[in-house]
């Protein structure tokens, strides 16, 4: 009888532990990102994209502390940014491209669903986007592809985290 309900347990366990594994995600799958589900915003509602001009940027998230310009090797051109105490957003050809988030006071998330999360919140918080996290983090690291109609693009989004305490610290739009 012992060992029937030791089998009846061990059984039980797998048929979990395996639903468990099919709602997180395939591991052996890449976590990607679809572009139109990534915004940004501050407090307030109104959010932003990848691809918005400056003047959309400053009307969602107000005027920055200061802008200035940056040569961006890779595309050989000078790209604007407009630096929010630290946050920082990168345009090319008047078009937003990348931004680095070092402050609790911006968000990213997906509008639609209204998820979103910020620096100083626990990393487990990304699971809405990357159902494969807690397999992929590396050494305080995460990063996922980011997609455009489900094809590869050349952007991704990164994010630091302290190790031991698994707090977002940084959250990047970069390229390749």
């Amino acid at each position: 009888m012992k060992k029937l309900h030791f089998t009846f347990l061990a059984i039980l366990i797998f048929i979990t532990h395996t639903a468990c594994n099919i709602t997180k995600g395939d591991p052996s799958q890449p976590d990607n990102i679809e572009i139109n589900q990534i915004s940004v915003k501050r407090s307030s509602a109104v959010t932003c994209n990848l691809g918005d001009t400056p003047q959309e940027i400053i009307a969602s998230l107000g005027t920055p502390d200061t802008s200035y310009s940056v040569f961006f090797e890779m595309h050989e051109k000078d790209a604007l940014v407009y630096d929010y105490d630290g946050t920082k957003f990168y345009f090319l050809d008047d078009q937003l491209e990348s931004y680095e988030l070092s402050s609790p006071d911006f968000l990213v998330g997906d509008s639609s669903s209204g998820v979103f999360f910020n620096v100083g919140a626990p990393l487990r918080n990304v699971s809405y986007y990357l159902p494969n996290w807690s397999s992929r983090r590396n050494k305080g690291t995460l990063l996922a592809n980011i997609t455009s109609g489900g094809q590869q693009t050349d952007t991704f989004i990164y994010f630091e985290f302290n190790s031991s305490t698994k707090i977002i610290t940084k959250i990047d739009i970069r390229s390749y």
